[in-house]
């Protein structure tokens, strides 16, 4: 099966010519990539923490300032706010190549 990705152009460079230099090809890199993906488990759900109850809140003031920060469905694990900032970079950089051939 055939399928089309848009990647940034400087990580495609830099994918070819690594594969180049270990005597491999592109589509064997990719490929593996997803073997090797499919073949780990996948991450268990993040818990999201919940707000600070009345006895936290007694116990520690300063945590109802984290009130405010705390939404349901997004999580403060660093990496998931790895994951959240490399997602946005890409949506960000696809649009501007998207521009950029547009001109």
């Amino acid at each position: 099966m055939k399928a089309t990705f848009d990647i940034p152009e400087d990580l495609y460079r830099s994918a070819k010519a690594r594969s180049a230099l270990e005597g491999r090809t592109l589509r064997a890199v990719v490929i593996e990539l997803f073997q090797n993906w499919m073949c780990n488990e996948p991450d268990p759900p993040v818990q999201m923490p919940e707000a600070p109850g009345p006895e936290e809140l007694a116990e520690f003031p300063w945590l109802a300032i984290s009130q405010k920060y705390i939404k349901p469905g997004i999580s403060s694990e660093m990496e998931d706010i790895r994951v959240s900032i490399a997602r946005g970079w890409a949506t960000e950089t696809n649009e501007n190549l998207s521009k950029n051939d547009a001109k």
